[in-house]
């Protein structure tokens, strides 16, 4: 026996707004399935880093091209760089933080560390540009900063 249900509402936007519709399904041994309809939808995935530096860059590629290949309009936000091989339609990011340079500018780095206002400014751009459905938050600290949250 399978019992259906659709939720209609999550935080303050509804599915329905969002052109959503999920439908779980309750299986015989309990375990709950879910599919979305019309599920088009828009991520954006932000990491400190948009170039292959680790684990977590590997990850969030892997997990966008993913997306992209069932539909999901996938943008990306982190910091410029000259390696960079992903982005976003406005070509906005935070300025390189290098902590292995030297120069003046590294005296603000205990301050950006802790607050970023240019990242935050600067998502605030792509979130307004691209307008996502879901933000993908993974490897934030230090550069970004939960200024962006």
């Amino acid at each position: 026996m399978q019992t259906r249900c659709s939720i209609m509402r999550s935080g303050s936007r509804s599915l329905r707004q969002a052109g959503l519709s999920l439908d779980f399904e309750i299986l015989r041994n309990g375990i709950m399935a879910n599919r979305v309809k019309n599920s088009k939808m828009k991520v954006l995935m932000v990491n400190k880093f948009l170039y292959p530096n680790g684990g977590s860059e590997t990850y969030i590629f892997q997990l966008g091209e993913q997306l992209q290949k069932k539909g999901h309009e996938v943008q990306y936000f982190g910091m410029e760089h000259e390696g960079r091989i992903v982005g976003n339609r406005i070509e906005s990011y935070t300025a390189d933080m290098d902590f292995h340079a030297r120069g003046p500018e590294k005296l603000l780095y205990p301050i950006r560390i802790i607050y970023s206002g240019e990242a935050k400014r600067k998502i605030r751009r792509v979130l307004e540009d691209f307008g996502p459905d879901v933000v993908h938050l993974n490897n934030i600290n230090f550069q970004l900063t939960p200024s962006i949250i």
